[in-house]
């Protein structure tokens, strides 16, 4: 015999309680805490294997400026890029790098 059996006033509560978990104003900031930490935690991970370090090593390009009009341009998706392994970023800044130089011409 489960509790609402027993004491159908604690399923009913047990209801409310779960509705006020999904609708209330403090569920709702923490969920979007949870997405917030989450995508902070995206951001770090890609710009661990995807930085202006690596773009200015694989083009050759020498300034910062450059090396992040090269990622502003190229703009991969982070899922994209925690994905990849080093050698498929490697490709990937090299298709995009040919498309770059091509439009600053």
């Amino acid at each position: 015999m489960d509790t609402g059996e027993r004491f159908p006033a604690l399923s009913s509560f047990s209801i409310f309680q779960e509705l006020y978990d999904i609708y209330s104003r403090e569920a709702r900031m923490k969920r979007k805490y949870d997405c917030l930490v989450a995508q902070d935690n995206t951001c770090v991970n890609v710009s661990k294997k995807y930085d202006i370090g690596l773009v200015k090593k694989v083009t050759g390009f020498s300034d910062d400026k450059t090396a992040q009009e090269f990622m502003d341009f190229c703009n991969f998706k982070s899922d994209s890029l925690l994905q990849a392994n080093q050698y498929d970023i490697y490709n990937m800044i090299y298709d995009c790098l040919s498309q770059f130089l091509k439009e600053r011409e």
